[in-house]
């Protein structure tokens, strides 16, 4: 099925991503508590995604 550079119908595909963080450094160590979850859309050109995320207070 042939669809570069053509729109693709958002109905026919699931686009999501899960982001959990991991690090050792104390400036970014918020991170570790740090949920984040993508939608994503392709265009005939690109993809977008919108991204969220949760930090868990202490």
């Amino acid at each position: 099925m042939e669809r570069e550079g053509k729109p693709v119908d958002p109905a026919e595909y699931y686009f999501r991503l899960y982001r959990h963080f991991e690090t050792g450094d104390e400036r970014s160590r918020w991170l570790n508590r740090t949920l984040a979850v993508t939608s994503g859309a392709r265009t005939a050109e690109t993809v977008r995604y919108e991204a969220y995320t949760h930090t868990q207070d202490l």
